[in-house]
């Protein structure tokens, strides 16, 4: 059993997934000869090449065996690979029933596999669920238009407490999830760390937004990991401190103000670098604070200086 869940926009989709699994039989229970307790595995895979991620509610073994036959055959696309996904997904399962049978068992009926990205075809981003239900054969398809929640089930626990259209939410959804299914199946593996792919039409960012394992993720600062997303774009534009040798000379002195050298941090990794820009400018002056913040970052000192001021004290 996993947290899965995807949301999905004409433009952008997230898809959010956590990474505790084990090994267990088709009753549940720890399967006999393989290794005991809860490891971190992956449970979404990135199609490079096709600017699309697999992701699944069940077995990570499923998925793995689908990402081999999905590049064992040349396509035209990603709407290629649309079209033959249910296909695959029911070749590699076949497979996978026919090992568990030469072990004496049966493989597990509670499957969920999903492919997104963006379908030229329909000129928007696209979501096909793939889902095993009880009483009917192979996987049913479903074309997600906007949410699809694994492990949230609203009969029994309620309107969900957020749409999970950004990392917050996508982490404090699946916070809430992970504490009702330890509630309702406190041997399953759910949990571990929250992982987030945002797809576009020609971009994938893959990121952990929330460890699992601490407090309610909206009362504890220290279990995200990335930037709200409104300051992750600024972010992004210092990222290229790497390259900050080749930038103009006004960077350069920006940063001497600050008592830092441009050459010295080109050498540093980029989230090095901009966690010693926070420190330096929360010991400058308030005029030059705000100099430098509007120059590097190009916005104003209120917008941007909350952030700093916790990257600074996490440095």
């Amino acid at each position: 059993m996993s947290l899965l869940n995807v949301w999905v926009e004409p433009q952008r989709a997230l898809v959010g997934v956590d990474t505790h699994a084990m090994y267990l039989d088709p009753r549940g229970e720890p399967a006999k000869g393989m290794p005991a307790g809860r490891f971190e595995t992956s449970k979404m895979i990135p199609i490079v090449h096709l600017n699309a991620v697999m992701a699944v509610r069940g077995s990570a073994i499923l998925i793995a065996g689908c990402y081999v036959l999905c590049n064992m055959e040349p396509r035209l696309g990603l709407d290629q690979l649309f079209n033959d996904f249910p296909a695959i997904v029911a070749k590699n399962y076949a497979q996978l029933e026919q090992a568990a049978r030469q072990q004496g068992h049966q493989a597990s009926l509670d499957q969920e596999v999903m492919l997104v990205g963006w379908s030229r075809r329909a000129g928007k981003m696209r979501c096909l669920m793939l889902k095993q239900v009880p009483g009917q054969a192979g996987f049913v398809p479903h074309d997600v238009d906007e949410l699809w929640l694994g492990s949230w089930d609203d009969d029994a626990q309620g309107v969900p407490p957020v749409d999970p259209c950004d990392d917050r939410s996508m982490a404090e959804l699946m916070q809430a999830q992970r504490l009702d299914a330890r509630q309702r199946f406190p041997n399953l593996p759910i949990g571990g760390r929250a992982l987030v792919a945002e797809l576009s039409r020609d971009q994938i960012c893959l990121r952990e937004v929330a460890s699992l394992e601490q407090g309610h993720c909206g009362d504890d600062v220290h279990a995200f990991v990335v930037p709200t997303p409104a300051v992750a774009v600024d972010v992004d534009k210092l990222s290229a401190l790497e390259n900050i040798g080749a930038r103009n000379g006004e960077t350069a002195r920006l940063l001497t103000s600050i008592d830092l050298s441009a050459d010295a941090l080109q050498h540093l990794d980029p989230a090095d670098a901009l966690q010693k820009v926070a420190a330096a400018l929360q010991r400058a002056d308030d005029v030059t604070r705000a100099r430098v913040i509007k120059g590097l970052f190009g916005k104003i000192v209120e917008q941007v200086s909350p952030f700093l001021g916790a990257l600074a004290k996490l440095a």
